[in-house]
């Protein structure tokens, strides 16, 4: 089995929701010369505003050769990860937007809810339209609307140690029956704890169900975002195995985060995780010997399969210029269709397709993008909701009464349930 190397890959943050302030003017009505541009109107520079340094290089390159291209020079601003969500709500607040931004999929409902970016029917251009995977543009949109395209995606799905399982003389896991028969029998502490997870206060522990909920049938919002649908017959086998697996985790997982099980996987006592691809470099650094295989469709009892996809959007904010609103979903399209800017940089990061095109680049003809494709075809993503930070921390909520025993799992979903579907509510 081929050894695979990835560079860490930034997890997507949970945020909290914020007021509605009222908007006095419609989306992308003009105010008159903006900053930018010439009197007559012609755009002649807009700004861009992209989170971690990772892509600099290539996104440098990029506004050279538009500005070349178009006249239009693109100031590029770069972002800490960790501060996104609190420097773009400074900027909303003093009304100093960039034209377009990267930014995480769970500031789209709280963003249009306040007026602060701009539906991108009207300027995006058909062929790029038609180039986004089918599951991302309907993870882009938002009340009927597209709020954003994708800048990038990864998928976590189950990976285990194939050089451990081999040695014990077990099959590779293709369901979730077999993945908890696998970490029981793994299970032996403290050389080797079977499954990575953890059930603290926080939103790795809900994304650990959501990626048990999914294969065991159940659904995590209704059609339409508007109440939630994990309390089912199978949201509850769902937190039943969790608490199952819970019980083959590594110590302290009641008090930790998901680099728990990938701090125990890179140093080999961890023998299954739910995980995305930048966990295996340190692994292979710190166990060259080891290999690593990958379950891109877990199913369950049902025959489903769900993995869940981290996914970064790019927003055009509105800065009331239909003109330059134009030119910066321009810009996008100009640098995320180009493999020569961005290509090298997504298949170190361990980036899935999110344009149909780039299946085709050359950059992504490698296992690595294949078993991330592969995982991407059943993925879902956070949905959009602006109540999402409470659905969050209300599922992992749940999750740490159940393997505390303080609750049942019907009770702490009940619980649960409850607590979403007011926050949903009292979101709008």
């Amino acid at each position: 089995m081929k050894k695979t190397a990835i560079v860490l890959l930034a997890a997507a943050m949970v945020l909290t929701a914020c007021s509605n302030p009222a908007k006095s003017q419609a989306p992308g009505e003009s105010t008159g010369q903006a900053a930018g541009q010439e009197s007559g109107g012609k755009v002649t520079e807009i700004t861009y505003t992209h989170l971690g340094d990772w892509a600099k290089p290539g996104l440098e390159k990029a506004a050279k050769d538009f500005e070349a291209e178009t006249g239009i020079k693109v100031n590029l601003q770069f972002f800490p990860f960790q501060d996104a969500y609190e420097k773009y709500l400074t900027l909303i607040q003093s009304d100093t937007m960039p034209d377009a931004g990267m930014g995480f999929s769970d500031f789209a409902g709280e963003f249009y809810e306040r007026g602060a970016i701009l539906p991108l029917e009207d300027l995006i251009s058909q062929e790029y339209k038609a180039d986004i995977q089918d599951s991302l543009v309907e993870m882009c949109t938002y009340k009927g609307h597209l709020a954003a395209v994708p800048f990038a995606m990864s998928v976590r799905m189950p990976m285990y140690r194939a050089d451990v399982f081999e040695r014990e003389g077990i099959k590779a896991p293709k369901t979730t029956s077999d993945l908890l028969a696998a970490a029981q029998a793994l299970y032996n502490p403290p050389e080797m704890y079977g499954y990575g997870l953890c059930s603290a206060r926080n939103k790795n522990s809900a994304e650990f169900y959501m990626e048990l909920l999914w294969p065991m049938g159940g659904e995590l919002m209704n059609e339409d975002d508007t109440k939630v649908a994990f309390n089912s017959p199978e949201g509850i086998e769902a937190m039943k195995l969790f608490l199952e697996l819970a019980k083959t985790a590594p110590e302290g997982y009641q008090t930790s985060d998901i680099y728990l099980g990938e701090n125990a996987f890179t140093a080999g006592n961890l023998a299954l995780i739910n995980g995305g691809m930048w966990v295996v470099p340190s692994l292979m650094e710190a166990n060259p010997e080891a290999e690593v295989g990958y379950v891109p469709k877990l199913t369950g009892p049902g025959g489903r399969s769900g993995n869940l996809i981290i996914a970064d959007f790019i927003y055009v904010f509105d800065n009331k210029d239909s003109a330059r609103a134009k030119a910066a979903m321009e810009w996008i399209e100009f640098f995320k269709s180009d493999e020569a800017y961005l290509g090298k940089s997504f298949v170190e990061y361990g980036f899935a397709p999110d344009l149909k095109s780039h299946s085709g680049w050359e950059f992504m003809q490698n296992e690595t993008a294949d078993v991330v494709s592969a995982a991407a075809e059943c993925g879902k993503g956070y949905p959009l909701t602006p109540a999402w930070p409470q659905i969050s921390d209300a599922l992992s909520v749940a999750v740490g009464k159940v393997c505390a025993g303080q609750a049942t799992p019907e009770e702490a979903l009940d619980e649960a349930e409850k607590l979403c579907n007011e926050a949903i509510e009292n979101s709008y």
